[in-house]
């Protein structure tokens, strides 16, 4: 796909390839004039918090953007953010919950503006004027995913706002991401809320060049390998690995792979 520009504005996945072999994305930057922001609710809220309940476990947010103070939405997660530094506070704080379970309530509208944020019990309050984004959406909606693919080249691509990670190959082969600017739009504090680009269980090589990550929640770029358990002795040179970790975007050894790992004694 090799268009002259593309614009995606919703909440669902802009591409999922799947055994694709090569694949090329590039799409311009849009011009100044329409780098606007779009009318779909952010996945985040960005804020000061100006009260703290702490009989109600919540506190309120001051959103910087006034439309982006949804009511009735879920809280994923909630971070302290530097404004400043445009990246995590220093301090550490970061809330995870509702991750498809229900415990903590929808945030809620009130009325001089501000949107009141329920935390799930036993979980540190932040303190006022701290600068917080809270997330409604952490993981599940990515931007650019490949699976099972080969001689992938995604360029001159920015996403400004993704309800979880950018870019995301698993089980791929040989990827280069060339000039990707994951950085929020305009006055957005928060560009993805999870991992910038994750990689699992790839083969060749990972390129990565020219790109500017700004604004996420996790890491810029996140690579995994393999994770196995030694199930049984086949015989003296071969050995039966089952799959050791479950993961969503991580895939498994193919037929004609090479693997090579360092082996790890559990501790009793």
């Amino acid at each position: 796909m090799n268009p002259r520009r593309l614009l995606h504005a919703a909440i669902l996945m802009a591409l999922f390839a799947t055994g694709c072999a090569p694949s090329r994305i590039a799409a311009a930057e849009p011009p100044a004039k329409e780098q606007h922001r779009p009318a779909i609710q952010l996945p985040h809220t960005s804020g000061e918090v100006v009260a703290v309940q702490a009989d109600k476990h919540s506190f309120d947010i001051r959103p910087r953007i006034p439309a982006d103070a949804p009511d009735g939405r879920i809280v994923q997660g909630i971070l302290a953010f530097d404004s400043k530094k445009r990246r995590l506070a220093d301090n550490g704080w970061e809330i995870y919950q509702t991750q498809g379970e229900r415990d903590a309530d929808p945030a809620r509208r009130q009325p001089d503006g501000s949107l009141r944020v329920f935390q799930k019990k036993g979980t540190s309050l932040p303190d006022v004027k701290w600068e917080v984004v809270v997330r409604h959406q952490v993981y599940g909606f990515d931007a650019l995913v490949f699976a099972n693919c080969s001689r992938v080249l995604v360029e001159d691509v920015a996403v400004r706002a993704v309800p979880s990670m950018a870019v995301i190959g698993w089980g791929s082969r040989d990827l280069t991401i060339r000039r990707i600017k994951v950085v929020p739009l305009g006055e957005g504090w928060m560009s993805a809320t999870a991992d910038a680009m994750y990689f699992g269980a790839c083969r060749g090589t990972i390129t990565v060049e020219g790109s500017e990550f700004s604004g996420m929640g996790d890491d810029a770029i996140n690579i995994h390998a393999m994770y196995g358990l030694a199930a049984s002795r086949v015989d003296d040179r071969t050995l039966a690995i089952a799959r050791g970790r479950f993961h969503p975007y991580q895939g498994w050894l193919g037929a004609g792979d090479d693997q090579s790992g360092v082996a790890s004694r559990r501790r009793s």
